[in-house]
């Protein structure tokens, strides 16, 4: 998030309101299109530390692959991406 906005101190109001919906569009893109690989784990071999990722995934599709989740907001979270999508 911070290679958008910048390390700067936000000082003004109207800097927080440009920074709040500049975020408010920026979190559709990072849960919904921003793949990610999730590390599974690390192996130790003769010092040399190896990671291990799993497949590159968006949050939003390993919150769908979660058997608790109750497929009510499963749908909610569907319609959500495809009315996002549409509008990209």
């Amino acid at each position: 998030m911070c290679h958008t906005v910048g390390y700067d101190r936000f000082e003004t109001l109207a800097e927080l309101h440009l920074f709040t919906s500049i975020y408010a569009e920026l979190r559709f893109f990072v849960n919904l299109f921003q793949p990610v690989e999730k590390l599974i784990g690390k192996t130790n071999q003769q010092g040399v530390i190896r990671k291990h990722y799993d497949q590159a995934k968006t949050p939003s599709q390993r919150v769908l692959e979660d058997p608790r989740l109750a497929d009510e907001t499963k749908s909610r979270l569907r319609t959500l991406y495809n009315n996002v999508s549409r509008v990209s």
